[in-house]
């Protein structure tokens, strides 16, 4: 629950203790060429970011929520309002609607977009779990990256205009093994990430704890937004803001989400 994380979190604060969640995937090649490309300034000011995953809410919509906020530079959410359906997914290890969609407004005049579960768009074949794409639109362009190694800008510096890439060990006909082709490189990278941040010779780590509370945060403010037709404003006070009469989001998803039958064909 949000209050459990909430503890969770005070006290690594409290205690001084540095921790991370194992969101590494910010570590693999076409993430870091992404970050690059919005480093160099090519596509202009980030106005909008997209981020989807087939994968289910509280599963992959916490990692890609986290990049999504990863890829503004961490700006302040300031409110969300989300939509959600289907508790078919509450009985997967990780409870989740069958869908979630939201809308996140950002400091820096940034707009968050988030689809998450089976209806979230399908960009390439191969297993559910893989299916996602993280898009970032500037000024000038826009630039995107999947975990399965593909990666890809649009901006009037281009020549041509659309460029793409994707790592050594993508394939088309199994877009997985773009992941597991350099997985040892992300935990390498990660591992030696925790290292540097420990040292001090990095002020902030991109997975911490911190970051990722702040993701969690959104998503349930979404759910709650979506049952209570309400917009949720953030950063919440106190989350408990999100408990109805002792009923955390978790308790009111499994008793008031009703049963949806999906109506597009996702395999």
């Amino acid at each position: 629950s949000l209050n459990e994380a909430s503890n969770i979190l005070k006290i690594c604060q409290d205690s001084g203790i540095k921790a991370t969640i194992c969101h590494q995937q910010l570590f693999i090649s076409s993430f870091r060429k992404l970050n690059q490309i919005l480093n160099n300034g090519e596509i202009g000011r980030v106005s909008e970011i997209h981020s989807t995953s087939t994968g289910n809410l509280f599963d992959r919509g916490t990692h890609y929520t986290h990049y999504l906020l990863w890829a503004s530079g961490f700006a302040k959410p300031r409110w969300v309002i989300g939509h959600i359906h289907g508790r078919k997914e509450l009985e997967d290890t990780h409870p989740s609607p069958d869908f979630c969609m939201y809308r996140l407004e950002l400091d820096r005049g940034i707009t968050g977009l988030g689809e998450f579960g089976a209806l979230a768009p399908r960009y390439d074949s191969g297993d559910l779990w893989q299916v996602n794409r993280l898009t970032v639109h500037g000024s000038n362009g826009k630039v995107w990256a999947e975990t399965t190694g593909l990666w890809g800008v649009v901006s009037a510096q281009n020549t041509p205009s659309v460029r793409r890439g994707q790592n050594d060990g993508y394939s088309k006909t199994d877009p997985a093994t773009g992941w597991h082709w350099e997985a040892d490189k992300i935990q390498n990278a990660y591992a030696k990430s925790i290292s540097d941040w420990l040292n001090g010779v990095i002020v902030d780590h991109p997975c911490s704890i911190e970051h990722a509370y702040t993701g969690f945060e959104v998503l349930a403010a979404a759910c709650y937004s979506s049952l209570e037709n309400i917009r949720v404003d953030l950063p919440l006070s106190d989350p408990d803001a999100l408990t109805t009469e002792g009923k955390d989001i978790f308790i009111r998803l499994r008793e008031e989400l009703p049963e949806c039958t999906q109506i597009k064909d996702v395999m």
